[in-house]
């Protein structure tokens, strides 16, 4: 039984590591596609502290 047991926490655990892997992969995807993504002024003019991001006026 404790073998069965073994085996299951180490399967989690590669689980859990693999996914992590996978997730920061896509976290430097998406940041390198936004830092490399050209950017209109008139669109983007940073955060509004109402929630309107990118507003145009």
């Amino acid at each position: 039984m404790k073998d069965i047991k073994l085996a299951i926490l180490q399967a989690q655990a590669k689980a859990a590591r693999l996914a992590n892997v996978e997730a920061l992969k896509l976290y430097f995807f998406v940041g390198g596609y936004i830092s490399k993504k050209p950017r209109n002024v008139k669109e983007h003019r940073g955060a509004d502290p109402i929630g309107g991001v990118g507003v145009v006026e």
